[in-house]
């Protein structure tokens, strides 16, 4: 194949889909490389709209989501998946394409399953194109089919079923690879004033409810600011369910009062200067990118991409519950290397919709106006995610596979940190512990799962509670120990285990927990029980007064039939629990057990009362050491046991060791 190419083209649904097709098919255009072309889209849906302005032929398809839905839809959405594949099978043996290029949306998929077909009759190549950190389930299946995958974050490759990837950065207008205008100038060309901290807020062209309303309502308060200068898309979305203008004006009014003009769409602040400017849609998006100080957006992979091509600090505002929470991902990939603050939705109880917390909202953006170096800090970094020459790489592609060239493939999987903690839920407990330790409570993660534990304990799959469960400790959740109280004895055994371990991360004691370690205590499963005396250990200064507790615990180490390892945290809560005396003499039968466990927690449990005061070092440990038994049967190089021993004896002499536990 050489010289220029018959291009077919799909992706579509939102403009999120369409924009980067109608980026790549202008990129192709501009180097020549296109004789003739064909969009393939659904009737009714964004493309309607964006395909004809580009100049580029449109036809319509049948197609429909099969990832969601009852069963019923699910097979309406294969029935229209089948009867798409056909119709899209008719298209490419009428318009004969070389290329066929997939930017994702459920449209795409007849198309992709079509060319994949037509490749036994006509060559054919395919190239597909992920905006997302993470894939849709389309794209996904898409990579099988693909002969390349043109991947926004060279992370994605880990998530696609097919290894054919190539980082070229997200498919931008060809403006945003331009030299920038100068920005005094271009303020003075829009209007704006010069010495302003400009915020241009958009929640895309349809409009962000909540971004809207939370805009609407913070008004008093940011016309105190008196550097601050608003510009605000509230989007052009007219339909029943909300209509962008008319609820956010009158938001506005009852705001704002007469200080807000409905004709102007403009809003004066405490010193009578207009200080807001709305439109319903914001049509020179580039320019006012360009002239902004700070941009509050959505989560959106092209947004993003848009806001590091312009090198502009942000908040972004990720919206929540859409498919693999892939917003709030893309959002917190970019947070996490320090590019973008983030504030996350919540779900109000009370109206059941999403919204942004209005007092956090006000409390960084005020800190982002008042506070120039934070802003700078968050532009200078985010300008290093732009990837500045993602056209010419796209086409340099795209080329080399019309030719049959070889392309240069992602050939290192890269294991994104959230899904290592997705994997191996246990590291991301760790992992939020060491946060809260550090106290850097603006972290994302830790946000993020703060508002996701809410969905782990509703879902009706216990495994997923678990999640929620095993989180509640890390993110001191005191809110959700009622739920662990009123949910406890209709656990399974393992969640009632996780329960008081999750409980054990707590910083305060709390008298719920009392109540679930008595039940713990006399719980069937050995592993709660050993979990509950745990838990007394991390809080022993509540039971020092305790005789039940202390009766309890007195039962379990003469009790023959208990588990060992109920008896192990028993031998070490007894050192903290009871005076010296009483400790020796229930510990005692243990010296010579021929269980080697309990022997290590006997010597461990010694290093416990030293290093916390509770044991003297006189003549009668020494003898009570002397007596103990610390050989064992285990074929291994290493002993605990001896281990423990010898740090026993370092502790006695005074020498610090690392292997008390406080």
């Amino acid at each position: 194949m050489s010289g220029q190419y018959r291009v077919l083209l799909t992706g579509g649904g939102t403009g999120g889909h369409v924009y980067p097709c109608i980026s790549i098919f202008t990129y192709l255009n501009e180097h020549g490389l296109i004789s003739e072309s064909l969009y393939l889209g659904v009737q009714g849906r964004a493309e309607d709209q964006i395909v004809p302005r580009a100049g580029i032929s449109l036809a319509h398809i049948t197609s429909a989501p099969l990832a969601s839905g009852s069963l019923f839809f699910r097979l309406q959405g294969m029935l229209s998946l089948i009867r798409g594949t056909i119709q899209s099978l008719r298209q490419i043996i009428r318009f004969k394409p070389d290329l066929v290029i997939a930017t994702g949306g459920y449209v795409s998929a007849p198309v992709l399953l079509a060319a994949y077909l037509a490749k036994f009759f006509r060559t054919i190549k395919i190239v597909v194109e992920e905006q997302n950190l993470v894939p849709g389930l389309l794209n996904k299946v898409g990579s099988l089919l693909a002969d390349v995958v043109l991947v926004t974050f060279k992370e994605s490759v880990y998530f696609t079923w097919g290894k054919k990837a190539v980082n070229v950065g997200y498919p931008l207008r060809e403006q945003y690879y331009t030299d920038r205008p100068d920005k005094a100038s271009l303020r003075a060309s829009l209007d704006i004033p010069i010495d302003k901290f400009v915020v241009l807020i958009t929640g895309g062209s349809l409009g962000a409810r909540s971004i809207n309303r939370v805009v609407a309502e913070s008004m008093p308060e940011l016309a105190s600011l008196e550097q601050l200068h608003i510009i605000h898309s509230i989007g052009m979305s007219e339909t029943d369910e909300y209509h962008a203008l008319a609820e956010t004006c009158s938001l506005l009014e009852a705001s704002m009062g007469a200080r807000f003009d409905r004709d102007h769409l403009t809003a004066t602040n405490d010193q009578g200067q207009i200080f807001y400017q709305a439109f319903p849609f914001i049509h020179r998006m580039f320019e006012y990118q360009i002239a902004a100080d700070l941009i509050i957006s959505r989560a959106g992979a092209g947004a993003l991409a848009e806001i590091a091509a312009v090198g502009v600090a942000s908040i972004i505002i990720p919206k929540r519950g859409l498919p693999g929470d892939h917003q709030e991902l893309n959002a917190i990939n970019m947070a996490d290397r320090g590019c973008c603050s983030i504030i996350f939705e919540k779900r109000d109880r009370q109206s059941q919709r999403d919204c942004v917390p209005t007092g956090e909202f006000l409390e960084l953006l005020r800190a982002m106006v008042t506070d120039r170096a934070k802003s700078q800090e968050l532009a200078h970094n985010i300008q290093k995610m732009h990837a500045r020459d993602a056209h010419h790489k796209i086409v340099d592609t795209i080329q080399k596979v019309l030719a049959g060239e070889a392309v240069n493939y992602i050939d290192e999987i890269i294991e994104p940190r959230f899904v290592k903690f997705q994997r191996q839920f246990d590291h991301l407990v760790a992992y939020l512990d060491q946060v809260r330790q550090d106290r850097d409570f603006d972290n994302p993660y830790l946000r993020y799962y703060s508002l996701k534990i809410s969905d782990y304990l509703q879902s009706s799959d216990f495994l997923v509670v678990n999640k929620g469960i095993k989180l509640i400790g890390p993110l001191q959740r005191e809110d959700l120990y009622e739920y662990l109280r009123d949910n406890f004895r209709n656990f399974k055994g393992f969640l009632r285990r996780n329960s008081l371990i999750s409980l054990r991360k707590a910083d305060f004691f709390s008298p719920i927990m009392r109540q679930l370690i008595d039940w713990g205590l006399a719980d069937s499963y050995y592993e709660v029980r050993r979990e509950a005396i745990a838990l007394v250990y991390r809080f022993v200064e509540e039971y020092h007064n305790d005789p039940a507790m202390k009766t309890a615990v007195r039962g379990i180490l003469k009790n023959t039939f208990e588990s060992f390892e109920v008896k192990v945290e028993a031998i070490k809560l007894a050192v903290v629990l009871f005076e010296e005396g009483l400790f020796f003499e229930l510990v005692q039968p243990f010296q010579g057990s021929r269980n080697i466990r309990l022997r290590e927690a006997l010597l461990e449990s010694i290093i416990i009362g030293l290093v916390r005061q509770r044991l003297s070092r006189d003549e009668r440990l020494k003898i009570f050491l002397k007596n103990t038994l610390i050989t064992t049967s285990e074929f291994k190089p290493e002993f605990k046991i001896r281990e423990n021993y010898l740090s026993v004896l370092k502790e006695l002499e005074g020498v610090p060791n690392g292997n008390a536990r406080h």
